[in-house]
């Protein structure tokens, strides 16, 4: 169940409300963190600021519904995501939907992907990879009846461990609207719901802080 404390209004114009692990310091870390941030900077730029997993760029041939081809642009990292000590390899996948971009995080074994790319499959990987959301667009936590509805993805290497940092649609924004969150949640080998129709990770939900800009002092861009 989720706890509401009060809001705190940060000195950058961001107001920041813990609505689950107020009292987790990864959760007070998160919330120092956007506390630096510009308002502006932080809506538009806010991976930067727990940008420290190298990323490498690639692609992979995607054909359309209608039948037309180009080389679609991923990213991948090889990282312990699920913290059992042994090194994964992880796929960042951007999709277009409704003008926005969303991102989709896939987990696989970096064997496997050294294997696609060299054959060319990357795209079957992913397909056949069990992704962060649930086929609907959503994640879904261990914590029962916990959803979000990211957008955009961060990994982020903390103390040893690695965290999934997840921005839903108007976090950073004067909308006062959900969703509008940054959630952090963690992997664990166990988070793979193999039951489901569409396997999928389900992560442990760390710590939840809604992030807005006050519209009376941030116009939206």
């Amino acid at each position: 169940m989720l706890c509401l404390v009060p809001s705190i209004v940060f000195g950058q114009g961001l107001e920041v409300n813990a609505t689950y692990g107020a009292k987790s310091p990864i959760c007070r870390e998160v919330a120092a963190t956007v506390r630096s941030a510009m308002s502006s900077d932080f809506r538009w730029s806010w991976r930067k600021y727990f940008d420290n997993v190298l990323w490498n760029s690639g692609s992979y041939s995607y054909t359309s519904p209608g039948g037309v081809s180009w080389k679609r642009l991923y990213r991948y990292a090889l990282v312990d995501i699920d913290n059992d000590g042994r090194q994964d390899a992880v796929l960042l996948d951007t999709e277009i939907r409704a003008s926005k971009e969303w991102d989709k995080l896939y987990l696989t074994s970096p064997n496997k992907l050294e294997e696609a790319t060299r054959a060319g499959t990357v795209r079957d990987l992913m397909l056949e990879s069990s992704g962060l959301d649930d086929g609907f667009n959503g994640v879904e936590f261990l914590e029962s009846h916990v959803t979000a509805i990211p957008l955009e993805l961060q990994i982020w290497r903390r103390n040893g461990e690695t965290l999934i940092l997840m921005l839903e649609h108007y976090a950073g924004s004067p909308v006062q609207s959900r969703p509008n969150a940054l959630v952090v949640g963690k992997l664990n080998v166990n988070s793979e719901d193999l039951k489901s129709a569409y396997p999928h990770l389900r992560p442990n939900l760390v710590c939840r802080l809604a992030v807005s800009a006050p519209a009376n002092r941030l116009q939206d861009r």
